[in-house]
């Protein structure tokens, strides 16, 4: 074969080479751009739409109608492909986000609806029940997804100042991780705030749309729960407590089982923490109380304050 021949057919190979190299680079640029541009464009058109009272509202509604019809559809996948602990974590987490959103939504349109008409019937606006709480959720802890300590306190506030106002007490339930800080210095940080957040989880789910659960410290959680009965409160206190009993906590670096346990406590928000000077300190006495009783008697014991102050042991 010819010398030039040789050459024009390696200029060929090496053209054809980088032709096939760079179309794959071009198709991942490609992909990573228009995955930008979607989320720009969303963005974008979110923006637009919140000058428009109608269109946005349009623009919501169908979001939401989209996301129903999804999260049936992968409900209806469960079956085969059963959701791992962090997904189920972060749906409940989204879904509290999104019940507060719309909870306080619908409040503020019957506010302003009641607002516009004057009162004419003393005696039945006494027998209506006040409207769900707008908590404040403006801080998030970074470990779990929930509130945390500053959020905890402005809501604690919040519910004390509804406290006149209720139909029924608030109920507060507190839930504290065993032995955190022995966890942690045997398993690591990982896994003891990988524990935490599966407690986190499952407390979530006994809880109703209406209740709030903050993390106040590194193995605390706290849950408000308004407008409770005491016999509803323990009902609920219990479900997390055998949840959590019956869970099957699994090291997340080694994939290991580890027996994990927490200590519970509940209590109505009472006139002596409504009328204290600092409710904040009040409340803490009590938790500090209940929690301490039940790891006194052992783990996963659940203990509720009475009206008279006292620790009362529930179950263990």
């Amino acid at each position: 074969m010819p010398l030039n021949s040789c050459i024009i057919l390696a200029q060929i190979s090496r053209e054809v080479l980088l032709l096939g190299l760079a179309l794959p680079v071009a198709a991942a640029v490609g992909f990573a751009f228009g995955i930008l541009y979607e989320r720009w464009y969303q963005a974008a058109a979110l923006q637009r739409l919140g000058k428009r009272f109608e269109k946005l509202f349009e623009h919501t509604a169908g979001l939401l109608d989209r996301a129903e019809k999804a999260c049936a559809m992968l409900s209806a996948r469960t079956g085969d492909h059963p959701l791992l602990p962090r997904q189920s974590h972060r749906l409940l987490v989204l879904s509290q986000k999104l019940a507060g959103q719309l909870t306080n939504l619908v409040s503020r349109s019957e506010s302003s609806a009641d607002a516009a008409q004057p009162e004419t019937n003393a005696i039945a606006d006494r027998n209506v029940r006040s409207r769900p709480l707008q908590w404040i959720r403006g801080n998030v802890d970074a470990q779990t997804g929930l509130p945390d300590a500053v959020a905890y306190e402005q809501n604690l506030r919040l519910l004390v100042r509804a406290g006149e106002q209720a139909c029924e007490a608030h109920g507060v339930l507190f839930v504290q991780l065993d032995q955190h800080a022995r966890l942690a210095e045997r398993l690591g940080r990982v896994a003891a705030a990988e524990f935490l957040r599966q407690i986190s989880s499952l407390v979530l789910r006994q809880l109703r749309e209406t209740d709030l659960l903050c993390q106040v410290e590194r193995d605390l959680l706290v849950a408000f729960l308004p407008e409770i009965t005491r016999s509803s409160l323990e009902e609920r206190a219990q479900a997390a407590r055998l949840a959590i009993r019956r869970h099957e906590f699994v090291n997340p670096e080694t994939g290991r089982s580890v027996f994990v346990t927490a200590s519970f406590g509940f209590t109505l928000l009472g006139r002596d923490i409504q009328n204290a000077a600092d409710p904040l300190a009040e409340l803490r006495k009590q938790a500090e109380q209940a929690l301490q009783a039940s790891r006194k008697h052992g783990r996963c014991q659940l203990h509720e304050i009475t009206a008279a102050g006292s620790s009362r042991l529930v179950s263990g």
